[in-house]
This record gives C-alpha cells, structure tokens and sequence, in this order.
C-alpha cells in the first residue's frame, strides 16, 4: 500500500534557503539606508550550519525546533530557527557597535520582506497564516587568537537571533 501523507509538510524544507535569500537580497542595501557614511562591509558569507569558520562578516540559519497541533484540514506549526550573525574589529567597543547595527539591520530585512519570500518554491495553497516573531542576544566580545581559523587580528562579537515563524500548513 502507498504511503499518503495527511499533510505535504514542505515548509520547513526550503524556508532554511528562503532566509538566507531574504538576507542575500536585501541586507548591503538595509546596511547602507540605516548608515550610508559608515560604509560597512555586507557579509562575507552565509551559510547554513557553523559561522565560526567563516570569514567576517558572516551570517549562518540553522533549524532549532518546531512541532505541531493538528486541525481537521490543516496543522498549525511553529518552527525555530537560529540565526547567527558575526562581525570583527580592532577593539572591543566597536566591534559591539558594529554588531548592534549589523542586528538591527538583519531584524529590519526580516521583518520587512514580503511573507511570500519566506515560501518561495512552495505552492501558494499549502502554506498560509505565517506569523513571525523575532528575539536576538548579543555575546561577549571575545579577543581573537592566533588559534582561530577566521583571523587574529581583533575582537569578535557573535549575535544569536531566534526567528519563530508560526504557519499553517495544509
């Protein structure tokens, strides 16, 4: 006998890559609207999985959690997923600017894309009621070592962002 699935359950496989997208397309020119005489690089790369072996700036998602309540014709999901984001600079009071500017720039481009961006390659009437909440927590500025593999030349302040996107799935 065939398996049918109850649900498509599709979201979670390409909302990973959607972000990274969101953020592809739109955080240099976020950057540069919110601070045009500072000239701030865009990331150096972005990825999912580990930051920390990456050049910086860098930006990585990864999923964290999720569940399900079931309905009659539809499961109501939320799914978590972590995003990290780290910036390095010569001393530690900037390198903490600069990561709070860096924050504030990847909330405003997630809060500010369309919906739709977040289910692209999905048919539009399988995913609907997407509800996005966003919490983020800067970490210590740590002192880089020759022991790295990023770099040794200044302070990393790595940021830890949790994207919840509550959706309805059919």
């Amino acid at each position: 006998m065939p398996f049918t699935s109850k649900y498509l359950e599709q979201f979670e496989s390409v909302v990973i890559d959607n972000v990274v997208m969101v953020v592809q397309r739109d955080f240099k020119n976020a950057l540069d609207a919110f601070y045009p005489s500072d000239n701030l690089p865009d990331f150096a790369q972005r990825t999912v999985g580990n930051i920390f072996q990456l050049a910086l700036p860098a930006f990585a998602v990864e999923p964290a959690s999720g569940g399900a309540d079931e309905g009659e014709q539809y499961e109501q999901q939320p799914l978590k997923l972590n995003l990290y984001l780290a910036v390095e600079q010569a001393d530690p009071t900037n390198a903490v600017r600069q990561a709070v500017k860096y924050t504030r720039t990847v909330r405003s481009v997630l809060k500010t894309c369309a919906l739709s961006d977040f289910t692209t390659g999905l048919s539009p009437n399988n995913v609907f009621s997407i509800v996005r909440e966003l919490t983020w927590q800067y970490g210590q500025p740590a002192k880089k070592t020759n022991q790295d593999q990023i770099s040794a030349n200044g302070w990393i302040v790595p940021v830890k962002l949790e994207l919840v996107l509550k959706y309805s799935e059919r």
